[in-house]
């Protein structure tokens, strides 16, 4: 098979000689076989490589490096050197200078060559093929060979160099490249590195099996299945780290998978690959997710193999994909990774090695907060690089987020990001945010992790119950979610801090210290699901309702919060709070005892909780069967139970504490039939404090561990005798009735006798009352006096059974009488009207009499007096009102004999009258018109009227005053804010003349657009700021107004907040673009910003709606003109030997896409692209010069600054657009203004003086880098762009503010010594 190097050597005409040299001649070999591949080469994908890992300036081609003489490599090794080594070759040193001057010393450069590859060969570079000579471009080496005085050079002929010199060289400059790459990318691999790779995962590495050992291992490796780092003759050590980090990290991602990685050929299927972005960034598991398979087989070429394979590529683009979503600086071609090209596979493998640890979070940052509320947190990021760094940040979880997707750290800056995290779900979440940079920058990534410590509960629900009783209580929630929804439902225990609600008045707190139903066996919960019910369904906003089952069976607070959960939403709950009151009582004992001071009774007390018993089937059901059963079984085996008593009667004492056993029998009173058959039970004696007859009431309170009991009791003391007074009030001719109880405790019937004596007309009762045995029944006393005044009686109750006697006194006052009746007159203001009435006297039945009549009301008139007989007589009642309204007042008919009256409440209902007249008045809104009605006065008198005014934008004085006789105008203004059409009135009161009105007709029209003057403005620009007419609040109160724009204009005008907030954009139709909020009167002046994005002339309405207060309306025109002059001035600082970046961010202005060239130049008007060379110190970091920015885009121009001293640098870069659309030949021009800085600071030292003495030190300052001349010292602004400026730096607290007005500076320079 005839080689590539044979095949080029025939298609020249040349004959091929035998190469001595096998390096030689397989170096040649592997070029030509790169450049046959051309652009695709790996030579190409290793440049760049090593331009986003090594060289500080980007290299195109092989060709470039050749030509710059090898200056960035050579820069890597004396970086190395000078870091590290010893030798001569640690001075930094680039490469070899090629002056004017020098141009035929070659030998002088081959030396220069041969020290750099000594100095390779010194860190273990393999460039013995490489022969100094060969480095040398084609007419400098044939001109140093023929002047060796030989006609060949190394024993070839010079027909071999002719023919292939350039292959050699280009052969010669690849492997130096190739070691150089060995040498300070891949051997700094160490195992230290790797153990420092695999710390995030503190675990040994995970040994896999392989399918083939590799060459030279030996037997024990092969038992081991594990990687050998050193003895391979095949990869070095820092080559098999590289496996051996790709086989654990893979076997921690699939453990099950017995894959050993041996080769970098098998990564074609890049498995491996993104098993190693996984075990660092797990989130993209799901994108990186490929099947199983091998590249090759053993013994066949990779590339042979998976030529072709489709789904290799596929994974490759995939895998390209994630690299670039992580902002690595380098990221191969798809093809390069399917073919199983192993450089390639392998310097990916490193990058991954080196960036992918940064990926692991740096330290976690908590967020605890309540459900479904945000919370933040700020980041502190600091940059210690000299240099600007920005930030891409990127957020993995659903319930994090951030306002910005970019951050910018200055050089030695710090900043600060805010995250923000809304919990949805209850259940904790977590998630990472990376921030990431093509500066260079190592990526910063923290772990979020967020947990819930309060729920924030939408609402509450008050409940309460009885303990032992089930409630069913209704949940009512609100779905606050945008769709309607099915939630699960559960029920949650509130975390540690939430409130518990207030106890009832009736939960009284135990002397035992709080052991009140501490049974651990009793249920803690309360609240259940009724009938397990764990769904429910709500519409989008509208309400749902869950229902709960309350039962308690701790004597305490119960809280519970109803959680409602949806998959797609979120959650929210609702809290429930159950306030838990005594029980009901177990039952009522009712005892008796004749009239003695001191009364005492015995109660037994049951061993079983009659509530509990009752509740049986209740508890079943809401603890389950086996549960419920279970509890009654535990109470059952309890014999002794012990119980703390209360006693909520003053009246009742007793024991404190009773043991109850389980033998006693239900709870009765002593002397029971129950109990005189012989049933047990634990006694408790009570003792009573009577003060006499009557009745005793009280409970019993029994507190324990396993339950709480209430027992009611009831003692009844009989009287020897009753002696009362009952006491009655009521209007006259009204009726009260008073109850007096009769308790019958005995076994046998009474029969109650009832005598009454006195004023018998005022009181009545029935003659005699029936009481059955151990029942009650009532005797009632009716009073109802027809008079007013003082009426007495005496009431004798007889018991014809048992004899006893109650005597009462009866005293009744009538007061005066209530309204007979309500008349309702309506009628019309300043009519008279009569209204006729019926009178029946009410005071005297049988006989005539005459009644005096009197009002209160001035609109009333009538008779004085009215003869009133046995049946009713008539009364008019005349009714004229001056004014229209509502009025009360009344009618009273009097007995001039007797004093007596009565009397009937009169409402008059009189409706204004008619309008005089209506008037009509038309305006714009805004203006106003002046409307004249014409009042006089007829009287002699002078009068006053009271002006009410009615209509929106209706103004005018409150009152007018008329002479006698004197008539004139009233003058009312009509200045409407808002057009529309209304009626108003103008109404004059007063009173007694009353009140006319007259009816205003308003029509308010729309006041014409204002027409604001054109504004022209730089396309590109930071446009123009322009202020609209002045608006003006007019209403008495605060009102907001909304700003819409419409137009076609509309995206090229931007309202300026008074705030400064950025303004939102302006979509593409009429919206409300902001609002702004006037005080009452104010008046103010509307900013806009016209950034033209058009050459023609652009229009659009602005309105101004403030609803009440009115609306204005304004035209606008602006026009966009060609850019002239500098768009911005950018400053960028860097400190001496450094090099600082920046970048210019350009918008392209108009709707259509746009082709700009970038340049650079000294001179404002030079912007043919020619001239970016001759800025000194800047330089533009573009791969390439024509930028294609989208309609309405952004493209970031990156501007690296090198200072070359202390001194301004001022540059400018031209964008021209170059596309072949309208909008050819713009230019853009930016002023770049660097500033070279010192490296380090002065310490000034200690400077001590007396205070308001003076001091002046002299202090030596050595600024490197900076040409001293007599120019620039003193005055800096002799020096012109070179001056010196020297600045102090305080502390930021009191004691730097004080030093700031105490210390100066001047700059000085001593004369050197002669």
């Amino acid at each position: 098979m005839v080689s590539l190097l044979a095949q080029l050597a025939q298609a020249r005409g040349a004959q091929l000689p035998p190469i001595r040299d096998p390096g030689l001649e397989s170096m040649m070999e592997l070029f030509v076989e790169w450049e046959v591949q051309g652009e695709d080469s790996p030579l190409q994908e290793i440049l760049s490589w090593c331009n986003a890992f090594l060289f500080s300036r980007p290299v195109t081609s092989l060709q470039a490096l050749i030509d710059n003489r090898g200056k960035e490599l050579f820069e890597v090794v004396a970086a190395l050197a000078s870091s590290g080594s010893k030798t001569s070759a640690g001075k930094a040193r680039g490469a070899p200078e090629d002056k004017e001057q020098k141009k035929d010393d070659f030998k002088a450069i081959v030396e220069a060559y041969e020290h750099e590859l000594n100095e390779i060969k010194m860190m273990g570079g393999l460039v013995s093929t490489v022969v100094p000579e060969y480095l040398l471009a084609r007419t400098p080496f044939f001109r140093l060979t023929a002047s060796m005085g030989d006609s060949n050079f190394m024993g070839r002929d010079k027909e071999f160099y002719q023919n292939f010199h350039a292959i050699i060289h280009k052969a010669s400059w690849s492997v130096v490249l190739h070691q150089v790459v060995r040498l300070f990318g891949v051997n700094r691999v160490t195992p230290q590195a790797y153990s420092q790779a695999m710390l995030p995962f503190k675990t040994p590495a995970v040994a896999a099996v392989r399918s083939k050992p590799v060459a030279n291992e030996s037997a024990e490796a092969e038992d081991s299945k594990e990687h050998v780092l050193v003895g391979s003759n095949v990869f070095s050590i820092a080559e098999n780290l590289l496996l051996k980090w790709l086989t654990a990290l893979h076997a921690m991602v699939y453990p099950r998978e017995n894959v050993f990685i041996t080769e970098f050929g098998q990564l074609a299927d890049c498995r491996a690959l993104a098993s190693a972005i996984v075990s660092y960034v797990p989130s993209f598991k799901e994108s990186l997710k490929f099947s199983p398979s091998m590249p090759a087989q053993a013994g066949a070429s990779s590339g042979e193999t998976k030529e072709g394979d489709d789904r290799f590529l596929s994974n490759a683009r995939r895998l390209c994909s994630v690299l670039r979503d992580l902002d690595l600086p380098w990221v191969p071609p798809p093809d390069s990774l399917a073919s199983g090209r192993r450089r390639t596979l392998l310097l990916l493998t490193l990058e991954l090695f080196w960036v992918l640890p940064g990926y692991a979070p740096k330290e976690t940052i908590k967020f605890e907060g309540r459900l479904n509320a945000a919370v933040s947190r700020l980041i502190d990021l600091k940059n210690p690089s000299p240099k600007h760094v920005t930030y891409k940040v990127r957020i993995e979880g659903g319930e994090f987020s951030a306002e910005r997707n970019l951050v910018s750290l200055p050089p030695r800056g710090n900043a600060q990001f805010e995250v923000l995290h809304t919990a949805k779900f209850v259940r904790p979440s977590e998630g990472r945010i990376y921030f990431t940079s093509s500066d260079r920058a190592a990526p910063l990534v923290f772990r979020l992790a967020a947990t819930v410590e309060s729920f924030n509960p939408t609402s509450t629900v008050q409940c309460e119950t009885p303990l032992y009783d089930m409630k069913v209580v209704d949940v009512a929630f609100t779905n606050p979610f945008p769709d309607d929804c099915v939630f699960q439902v559960s029920l949650l225990d509130p975390p540690a801090g939430e409130g518990r609600p207030a106890p009832s008045q009736r939960v009284a707190k135990s002397s035992d210290g709080g052991n009140v139903t501490s049974w651990p066996s009793l249920p803690a919960r309360a609240f259940w699901l009724r009938n397990g019910r764990d769904k429910s369904k709500a519409q989008r906003g509208q309400p749902g309702v869950i229902q709960l089952v309350f039962m308690p069976f701790r004597l305490a607070p119960q809280i519970c919060l109803v959680l409602l959960h949806s998959d797609q939403h979120g959650e929210f709950c609702v809290k429930v709070m159950g306030t838990v009151r005594l029980p009901r009582p177990n039952e009522t004992l009712r005892l008796t005892a004749d009239n003695r001071r001191t009364v005492t009774k015995d109660i037994i007390i049951s061993s079983r909780n009659p509530h509990l018993e009752r509740a049986r089937s209740s508890v079943v059901e809401v603890l389950g069967k086996d549960a419920g059963l279970a509890l009654f079984k535990q109470l059952a085996e309890h014999s002794i139970l012990s119980y703390r008593v209360e006693y909520t009667s003053p009246h009742m004492t007793g024991p404190r504490e009773v043991v109850v056993s389980d033998t006693a029998g239900a709870a009765k009173a002593e002397g029971d039939a129950a109990a005189a058959d012989g049933g047990k039970g634990s006694k408790l004696a009570l003792t009573f404090e009577t003060k006499g007859p009557g009745k005793y009431g009280g409970e019993v309170v029994l507190r324990g561990k396993t339950d709480v009991r209430v027992i009611a009791l009831e003692l009844a003391v009989q009287p020897p005798g009753l002696q009362a007074e009952l006491i009655f009030s009521c209007p006259a001719r009204q009726t009260v009735t008073q109850d007096i109880p009769i308790i019958n405790q005995s076994a046998n019937d009474w029969t109650v006798q009832a005598h009454l004596s006195g004023l018998l007309s005022a009181f009545s009762g029935p003659s005699s009352l029936s009481v059955p045995a151990r029942s009650r029944a009532s005797y009632t006393v009716r009073f109802r006096p027809m008079l007013s005044g003082r009426n007495e009686a005496a009431l004798l109750l007889s018991n014809t059974t048992t004899g006893d006697e109650y005597k009462y006194t009866l005293v009744g006052v009538g007061e005066d009488p209530l309204s007979e009746d309500t008349i309702l007159v309506e009628c019309e203001a300043r009519r008279r009207t009569i209204r006729r009435l019926q009178i029946q006297n009410v005071l005297s039945s049988g006989s005539s009499s005459t009644l005096s009549v009197k009002t209160d009301l001035a609109c009333l008139t009538g008779s004085s007096n009215v003869r009133v007989g046995p049946g009713p007589a008539d009364y008019d009642l005349a009714i004229q009102s001056a004014v229209g309204g509502t009025f009360f007042g009344s009618v009273t008919f009097t007995d001039e004999t007797s004093g007596q009256f009565f009397w009937y409440l009169v409402e008059v209902r009189a409706q204004n009258p008619a309008a005089e007249k209506t008037i009509k008045v038309q305006t714009p809104v805004r203006t106003a018109v002046a409307v004249d009605i014409m009042v006089s006065n007829p009287t002699n008198e002078v009068v006053q009227f009271e002006v009410t005014l009615n209509g929106p934008g209706l103004l005018g004085e409150p009152s007018i005053r008329l002479e006698p006789g004197e008539a004139r105008p009233y003058q009312a203004v009509y200045s409407p804010l808002v057009p529309g059409a209304a009626m108003g009135s103008v109404s004059f009161l007063h009173p007694e003349m009353g009140e006319f009105w007259y009816e205003i007709d308003m029509v308010a029209d729309d006041a014409p657009p204002i027409e604001v003057p054109p504004v022209i403005a730089d396309v590109g620009g930071e446009g123009v700021l322009f202020n609209l007419p002045p608006i003006e609040n007019l209403l008495d109160r605060p009102t907001i107004f909304n700003i819409l724009m419409e137009g076609p204009g509309q995206s090229s005008f931007r309202w300026e907040p008074p705030s400064q907030r950025p303004a939102p954009a302006s979509p593409a139709r009429s919206s409300v673009v902001g609002t702004l909020e006037l005080d009452s009167l104010e008046r103010r002046e509307v900013a806009f910003r016209y950034q033209p994005g058009s050459l023609e002339q652009e229009e659009v309405r602005i309105v101004i709606d403030g609803n009440e207060a009115g609306s204005w309306t304004f035209d606008c025109v602006g026009r966009g003109r060609a850019p002239a002059g500098i768009v911005k001035r950018v400053e960028i600082a860097a400190a001496l030997g450094e090099s600082s970046s920046s970048a210019i961010i350009f918008t392209n202005p108009f709707v259509e896409p746009v082709q700009v060239a970038a340049s650079l130049s000294l001179r404002v008007g030079r912007e043919d692209g020619e001239g970016h060379e001759e800025c000194e110190g800047f330089k533009l970091l573009l791969a390439q010069r024509i930028l294609d920015v989208r309609p309405k885009g952004l493209v970031e121009i990156p501007i690296m600054f090198s200072p070359m001293g202390l001194t301004r640098h001022i540059c400018f870069l031209h964008l021209r657009s170059s596309s072949t659309s309208r909008y050819q030949g713009l230019v853009w021009t930016y002023e770049l203004f660097g500033v070279g800085e010192s490296r380090g600071s002065v310490a000034l030292g200690l400077l001590r003086c007396q205070s308001r003495g003076r001091l002046r030190e002299l202090i030596p300052v050595e600024l490197p880098g900076v040409a001293w001349s007599d120019a620039d010292l003193p005055k800096s602004s002799q020096g012109g762009s070179s001056g010196v400026k020297l600045e102090l730096v305080f502390p930021k607290d009191s004691t730097g503010a004080a030093l700031s007005k105490a210390v100066q500076i001047t700059l000085e320079r001593s004369k050197p010594a002669a």
